[in-house]
C-alpha cells in the first residue's frame, strides 16, 4: 500500500462527483479525510436518465449521473435501486466494467467510499472481487466506507448476498467496513441488510435521514483507523 491510502469515491443516484465532494465538505469530513488519505471522486459513466431528486436540484447544479437505473418490468417505473425482484438494473454492468477499467488505469486504490447508490456499488465491488467474480485485474481492496447505502438489490446478485450472509469471511466482505446508518433513513432496512455480509463491520448510527452526517470525534477516529490500517 502507498504511504497515503488512496480512496475512490462513488457518488449517489443522479448526482455527481462534485456533489459528493460537496456533501463530504458540508459534513466536515473533507479536511479530516485529506489528513489521512488521497480521495478521488469519479462520475458514473451513465448520465442521469431522468430528473434528480428535488432536494438535489435545490442545492446542486447538473450535470448528474447514475450508476444504474432500476426500472420495473412492464411499467417503466423508476427507483433509486432500493428494490428487488421484477426490476431491471439498466447500466449497472456498464458501470462495473467502467470502474474496473478506471481502477486498473488510475490505481492502485486501497479502498472505496460511496454514498447511497455509490455505497451499494462499493460494497458490491468488494464482494465481486473477494469471490473472484470480477475486479481480478486490480489490486485487492483493503476497506470500504459505506455512507447511507448497503445492499444492491439487483436480483442477479441475490444468491451472492445470501452466500455472503451465511459465510461473510469466505463469500462476503472480509476486510474492515465503516457503515453509516440514519435512524430516519427510508432505506434503513436495505442499508442494514449488508451487515451480515461483512466479516468486520463498524456501524455508526445517527438520528437523521438519508445523508452524509457529521461524525463525532470517536467515530471520526474509528474511520481514520480503518483507512490507515489497511
Amino acid at each position: 500500500m502507498s504511504p497515503t491510502p488512496r480512496i475512490l469515491a462513488l457518488h449517489g443516484f443522479r448526482t455527481s462527483a462534485s456533489v459528493f465532494s460537496m456533501q463530504i465538505t458540508m459534513a466536515g469530513l473533507k479536511k479530516e479525510l485529506a489528513s489521512v488519505a488521497d480521495v478521488t471522486y469519479i462520475d458514473a459513466p451513465g448520465p442521469a436518465s431522468g430528473p434528480a431528486y428535488a432536494e438535489v436540484l435545490q442545492f446542486f447544479e447538473p450535470p448528474f449521473f447514475e450508476w444504474w437505473n432500476a426500472v420495473q418490468t412492464g411499467t417503466g417505473e423508476v427507483a433509486s435501486g432500493q428494490v428487488g425482484d421484477g426490476w431491471t438494473y439498466q447500466g449497472l454492468a456498464a458501470s462495473l466494467e467502467h470502474l474496473e477499467s478506471y481502477m486498473a488505469q488510475h490505481g492502485p486504490f486501497d479502498g472505496l467510499m460511496g454514498f447511497s447508490q455509490g455505497a451499494s456499488v462499493a460494497g458490491l465491488i468488494a464482494m465481486l472481487q473477494h469471490t473472484g467474480k470480477a475486479f481480478q485485474h486490480v489490486p485487492k481492496l483493503k476497506f470500504v466506507v459505506l455512507l447511507a447505502g448497503g445492499k444492491c438489490r439487483d436480483p442477479a446478485f441475490g444468491p451472492m448476498y445470501a452466500a455472503a450472509a451465511a459465510e461473510p469471511e469466505a463469500h462476503g466482505i472480509p476486510f474492515p467496513v465503516f457503515l453509516m446508518v440514519g435512524e430516519e433513513d427510508p432505506h434503513k432496512a436495505t442499508i442494514e441488510a449488508v451487515v451480515p455480509c461483512c466479516a468486520q463491520v463498524h456501524v455508526f448510527r445517527h438520528p437523521q435521514g438519508h445523508q452524509v452526517a457529521r461524525l463525532p470525534p470517536d467515530e471520526l477516529a474509528k474511520l481514520k483507523e480503518i483507512m490507515m490500517a489497511g
